[in-house]
């Protein structure tokens, strides 16, 4: 019996730690990889009207595996916990610690527009959440719809623009602040510079290995929501602390955007995909930035296979040669978002797969960071900013829990009568064996000639 409960103990524990499932449609969410591991966390569920309540903005943590292949069309997707985990949508996730194992979000919209914390880590050994206590709390100020990017040197991550939220009574204000998080100190700073790009957000940042981040497209501050243009790139450079505008020249420019996506490939190249150029029109074109010339030179790629929707508000991620897209708005409001999509691009013949294969993963896998001591100290999320799974979430882990149970009691019930039977066939052997020494000593003893 004692077997039985551990058995049983075992299985619930993998359960309610992670549940297979399939994701519902969502946007405005945001993802990394660590450890060959896609982490998708947050963003709005989608309805119809889209409206903004208690369960409007999302706390799932989804998590694709990506050291193995799988069907495009059905993604094998692992529900992560997500107790204690805020809900947010417009928010960043980035990699972060010594050893590039914690996700790190930061900012975003809550439903009540009201958090305690605009700062969680979702430690990925230990699977909990925590917040880290921080010592200047007055730089940690709750924005959306910036940018972050991990310097994997120093484990530090830059955050840019975004709207900046004083307080939730004010108007949101339009920013082109630049400052960073040291996860070694946990101390934040803002860099105090005399030149900057234009305020601006839902725009792009992206580090590249030459130690500058390349900011491409998003709303500039003004009046008219006026687009930034394609051709001119604002450059940050992390070794001079300085900002840079590079041309960037091509056949064809891609049309201003925002919304849109963008990763760095292992040759510093930038492709993004997608985005939009207002609420009716969606783009689903793919374009390559060269950042090794002078100027900067866009191709347009002119992708095979069957060629995805066009959608804006998505993740993206580059996981070895292969470009991997999940979620995002739907061109058209009346429809449903994306929901257990995923789009898989070849990066070598530029075609979409049907099928995900792990190819040259090591070519995005970062380095260990440089850190000689490390001071982080977490501390859990207080219960009250916890909240419910949603509905959809709560019926996979009920299902899974139940067929888990049922599977523990089969397995667990097997191996008991397994044993039972094995020890009532070992005790009638042992019987039987006893029995045919005694038949052959008599039969000995009467045969036996008398002298």
């Amino acid at each position: 019996m004692r077997f039985f409960f551990v058995t049983l103990c075992t299985y619930l524990i993998l359960v309610f730690c992670f549940v297979k499932g399939n994701p519902t449609s969502r946007r405005y969410q945001d993802g990394a990889i660590i450890d060959n591991k896609l982490y998708v966390f947050g963003g709005r569920r989608t309805s119809n009207p889209l409206i903004l309540n208690e369960t409007a903005d999302m706390n799932e943590l989804w998590i694709l595996n990506l050291n193995q292949s799988f069907d495009v069309s059905t993604p094998p997707w692992i529900r992560g916990p997500s107790t204690n985990a805020p809900r947010v949508a417009y928010h960043t996730a980035n990699v972060g610690g010594a050893e590039n194992e914690l996700l790190i979000i930061y900012g975003g919209e809550t439903p009540d527009l009201i958090s305690s914390s605009s700062y969680a880590v979702f430690d990925t050994k230990s699977q909990k959440w925590s917040t880290p206590n921080f010592t200047n709390t007055s730089e940690l100020v709750r924005r959306q719809k910036h940018t972050g990017v991990t310097n994997f040197n120093d484990s530090t991550i830059i955050f840019y623009g975004g709207k900046r939220y004083d307080n939730y009574s004010s108007t949101p204000q339009l920013v082109d602040e630049l400052f960073l998080v040291n996860m070694s100190t946990d101390i934040w700073s803002t860099y105090n510079l005399p030149v900057s790009p234009d305020s601006r957000e839902l725009h792009t940042s992206t580090l590249l290995s030459d130690g500058k981040m390349y900011v491409i497209g998003g709303i500039l501050n003004n009046a008219n929501n006026k687009l930034a243009k394609m051709d001119l790139i604002p450059v940050f450079d992390l070794k001079t602390n300085q900002w840079t505008r590079v041309p960037a020249n091509g056949s064809v420019i891609p049309s201003e955007r925002y919304y849109h996506k963008a990763v760095g490939t292992w040759d510093n190249k930038i492709i993004i995909f997608g985005g939009a150029m207002n609420t009716t029109s969606f783009f689903n074109d793919l374009y390559v930035l060269d950042t090794t010339t002078n100027p900067y030179i866009w191709t347009n790629i002119i992708t095979k296979g069957v060629i995805p929707s066009a959608r804006s508000a998505h993740t993206m991620v580059m996981a070895g040669t292969n470009l991997i897209i999940t979620f995002g708005k739907h061109a058209d409001e009346l429809k449903v978002d994306f929901p257990n999509n995923t789009l898989v691009l070849d990066t070598t013949s530029y075609t979409w797969q049907t099928t995900y294969t792990p190819n040259k993963l090591e070519l995005t896998t970062p380095p260990k960071p440089n850190i000689i001591n490390t001071t982080t100290s977490y501390s859990p999320i207080p219960s009250s900013n916890s909240s419910s799974d949603s509905g959809s979430s709560k019926l996979a882990l009920i299902v899974g829990a139940a067929a888990s149970i049922l599977c523990a009691i089969l397995f667990s019930a097997g191996l008991f009568f397994f044993l039972n039977w094995k020890k009532q066939r070992n005790l009638l052997n042992n019987d039987n064996n006893y029995n045919d020494t005694n038949h052959e000593q008599i039969k000995i003893e009467i045969s036996a000639p008398s002298i």
